[in-house]
C-alpha cells in the first residue's frame, strides 16, 4: 500500500480555494498550458509521506502515529496566497499556502521520529504546509514556448489572496491510488485531536 499521513482544513477554506482555481484554470486553457489538475478531496497538507508499507504493517504505524499525535487539540489554520514549486522560474507544482501556530512543522516531526523505527526514512526537505491544486505536465517545453506566462503572472497576482481559515481537529492515515488522472485517496484510519493519550497509557492499559 502507498500511504500517507495528512489534515484536511474544511469546507471553508475548500470553497474559498475552488473559486481561485477556477480562474487558474481559465487562464491555463488560455495559455495551451499542460496541467494536471488535483481533485477537491484530494487538497490536504501532507504530514508524513510513507510510500509503500506492507499490509501487515498497518496496526502498528496506526499506534505510532496516535501516540505522535498524543495531548495535540485542535489547531487553527489559515490558507493565504498561491505559490508556484519549487520556484516561479521552473514550476512543477501549484499550491496553496497554509498557515498556522506552527504546530503542523511540529506534528509533521513527531510523525517523522515516530516512523522512523518501522522502516519510515526521515523526511530531508524542509516541511513547508501547502495544499496541493496542479502539477504542471512537460514543464520544459511549457517553459520554452511562453505558455507559462500568463498562468505564472496570475500566480503571482495571487500571492496574497485570503483563501479561507479553519480548524484542523483531526489527523489521517491515507492509501494513494494511481492510475490514469488524478490519483485517489482512501482513508484508512482517522486520529482526532483531543488532547487523548495514547493507547498503551489509557486506564486499564499497559502493565
Amino acid at each position: 500500500m502507498r500511504c500517507f499521513v495528512a489534515v484536511s482544513v474544511g469546507p471553508r477554506i475548500t470553497k474559498t480555494m475552488a473559486s481561485a482555481v477556477t480562474e487558474l484554470r481559465a487562464e491555463a486553457e488560455r495559455s495551451s498550458l499542460d496541467v494536471a489538475w488535483t481533485r477537491p478531496e484530494g487538497w490536504h497538507i501532507t504530514l508524513k509521506f510513507m510510500g509503500e508499507i506492507a499490509a501487515e504493517q498497518r496496526g502498528e504505524i496506526g499506534v505510532a502515529v496516535h501516540s505522535a499525535l498524543a495531548g495535540q487539540p485542535p489547531l487553527p489554520v489559515a490558507a493565504r496566497g498561491l505559490v508556484a514549486l519549487p520556484r516561479a522560474a521552473s514550476p512543477r507544482v501549484l499550491a496553496v499556502v497554509c498557515h498556522d501556530d506552527g504546530r503542523l512543522g511540529e506534528l509533521a516531526a513527531g510523525l517523522d521520529a515516530a516512523l522512523e523505527p518501522l522502516g519510515c526514512e526521515r523526511e530531508r526537505r524542509r516541511f513547508v504546509a501547502h495544499l496541493t491544486v496542479a502539477r504542471i505536465r512537460d514543464r520544459r517545453a511549457s517553459l520554452r514556448r511562453g505558455h507559462w506566462k500568463g498562468l505564472g503572472a496570475l500566480v503571482a497576482a495571487m500571492a496574497d489572496r485570503e483563501l479561507g481559515r479553519g480548524e484542523i481537529t483531526s489527523v489521517g492515515l491515507y492509501r494513494s491510488e494511481l492510475g490514469d488522472g488524478p490519483a485517489r485517496y482512501e482513508l484508512l484510519e482517522r486520529f482526532e485531536l483531543d488532547a487523548a493519550p495514547p493507547p498503551s497509557t489509557r486506564a486499564g492499559g499497559g502493565a
